[in-house]
């Protein structure tokens, strides 16, 4: 069911806001439902209508699980039919390693981010879909910043300035809110990988891929992860070499391919899939936050994921841009912002860095069957990374309990 837009154009564009939060992913949604919940005059946009999906991996880890939990919002993975998941397992040239996981799940994006952005219109965010938005400069008196709106669909280009104290970028990897401030936008690694995905039906691959576990394929020329998710259809999300991608007439030969190096049982429908590429994923922003701008998720820099770690990112900071906004709005100066880069490097920064040292070492197949034959002889050795990944979260929100 389509979730429907709760204001228009006009009236965005006369209305004074507190925040306007561009992007309704898991980070804008939990950041506008925060705001709104403590009273803030929140705008929602984005570009795209819901319910979509989304390329990603679909997991939910234990330490996203338990920020849901303490922001009132695990009941949407209930309501959702989340698989629980309980291993992780790992191959690379016909060998393997199983490692157990604590806590996650796997949702399709369409089902989390639609249960998240209808929490977000429960507690007053006003929603407007099918609008991109472009971010303009600081207001005269410098107490607002403007956002260019324009929309898509039945009023397709139609274009309105709105004005709030704070905006909040959650608007995804390509920072296509910052077409005019470049300074911020993120810089793409130079040996970042692009993103590809899609769904196979539940009668259309083989039974050996049960429930509850993330397989991942390592190949040289990327990864690929698949996860059973609601519904039993198997979810399928790959990090690839750009070049592998080049002159494909079959769209999903690569994952074929990679799932063949690694040993992995054939998925012989794969092309009936409806696959989604992205641009370069791996990121890295100069700062994430500007003048009355506060970047979170995925426009803040991202690293490939390996287990639910973008989701798990884009939650926490949400919830804790939220938190600062509101303290912080009635007093707003750049100390605020320098705050903001600290949360945020104290937030998702150290989890990037394990992502980033383990997506260096998928990219040898060296280094690949070594690391196996160490986990396989001493198995404890991945514990502390993967307690660590999945670790709950400090206090993200005040009020928990009388949201509970």
């Amino acid at each position: 069911m389509t979730i429907s837009a709760t204001i228009d154009l006009d009236e965005a564009a006369r209305t004074g806001w507190d925040a306007v939060v561009v992007g309704a992913g898991p980070a804008g949604s939990v950041a506008a439902r925060e705001l709104s919940s403590r009273g803030l005059r929140t705008l929602l946009v984005d570009r795209k209508s819901f319910p979509r999906n989304k390329v990603c991996g679909a997991c939910v880890n234990g330490r996203a699980v338990a920020a849901l939990v303490q922001l009132g919002l695990d009941g949407i993975l209930q309501r959702s039919h989340a698989v629980p998941l309980d291993r992780f397992r790992v191959q690379s040239c016909g060998r393997q390693v199983v490692v157990p996981l604590p806590g996650g799940v796997a949702v399709t994006r369409s089902a989390l981010d639609a249960g998240l952005l209808e929490a977000a219109v429960e507690a007053g965010t006003e929603f407007l879909p099918d609008t991109s938005a472009t971010l303009l400069d600081v207001s005269a008196g410098g107490s607002a910043r403007e956002v260019k709106l324009v929309q898509s669909g039945h009023n397709r280009g139609k274009a309105l300035v709105a004005s709030a104290k704070v905006v909040l970028l959650a608007d995804g990897v390509g920072n296509s809110s910052l077409q005019r401030h470049h300074q911020l936008q993120s810089q793409v690694a130079a040996s970042s990988r692009i993103g590809f995905g899609g769904v196979v039906d539940i009668n259309n691959y083989p039974e050996s891929y049960e429930s509850g576990t993330i397989y991942m394929a390592v190949a040289k020329e990327g990864y690929v992860g698949l996860v059973r998710v609601e519904g039993g259809s198997l979810n399928i999300a790959a990090a690839l070499d750009p070049a592998l991608m080049k002159g494909r007439t079959r769209q999903a030969e690569p994952i074929a391919r990679i799932l063949e190096e690694s040993g992995f049982p054939a998925i012989d429908q794969l092309e009936s899939a409806s696959w989604s590429g992205t641009v370069p994923i791996t990121r890295r922003s100069p700062r994430p936050a500007g003048r009355r701008v506060l970047m979170l998720g995925d426009a803040a820099g991202y690293v490939e994921p390996f287990t639910g770690e973008g989701i798990c990112g884009a939650v926490c900071s949400g919830a804790a841009a939220a938190r600062l906004v509101s303290r912080r709005l009635a007093t707003w100066s750049d100390l605020v912002e320098r705050e903001w880069q600290s949360r945020h490097r104290r937030l998702v920064g150290d989890r990037q860095h394990w992502c980033r040292w383990l997506a260096r070492l998928a990219r040898h197949p060296r280094a690949v069957r070594a690391a196996f034959a160490t986990v396989s002889l001493v198995p404890w050795l991945v514990r502390p990374i993967v307690k660590h990944l999945n670790q709950p979260p400090g206090r993200l929100t005040e009020a928990v309990e009388s949201r509970s």
